[in-house]
């Protein structure tokens, strides 16, 4: 009990880390946190570029999601487009104004990254990503099944 406690504890501090971190992008390109994530997620997922995919990914209310794309759009970061077969879908797509953005995140996650691993081998750097992944798609079935 006592172990699972303090991992928790753990992934809370490394989400709060993270948050500032994602915060003080965010003040820079003079956008919030939900606007940052949703740039994050299109990158990711170029693919599944609509909100309702966004609001699923991160758990965030849809008036949010709704409120950061009108701002992302705005601000030119996004362009919005309709589907073609079906009107009331609506696909985001990044501009090249993101990039810089994007680059920036991506630096300073791998950064954290490096942190966290300093001191490991490089097997035991592969098995964290592993262990990582599997983590994480646990987390997101648990997440789609009300738990």
């Amino acid at each position: 009990m006592k172990e699972i406690s303090e991992y928790i504890a753990a992934g809370e501090l490394f989400f709060r880390i993270h948050e500032k971190l994602m915060t003080k992008i965010a003040q820079e390109y003079d956008l919030n946190r939900t606007e940052v994530k949703t740039l994050i997620f299109l990158h990711l997922h170029p693919a599944q570029n609509t909100a309702k995919q966004i609001v699923e990914h991160w758990q965030i209310p849809k008036s949010c999601v709704s409120k950061a794309i009108d701002t992302l759009t705005r601000k030119g970061y996004v362009v919005v487009r309709e589907d073609a077969e079906d009107r009331r879908v609506l696909h985001l797509f990044l501009q090249e104004k993101a990039e810089p953005l994007l680059r920036r995140v991506e630096k300073e996650q791998e950064e954290m990254v490096e942190a966290l691993a300093s001191g490991m081998t490089d097997t035991e750097k592969e098995r964290m990503r592993e262990l990582g992944e599997k983590m994480s798609a646990c987390i997101h079935e648990m997440a789609g099944s009300g738990i």
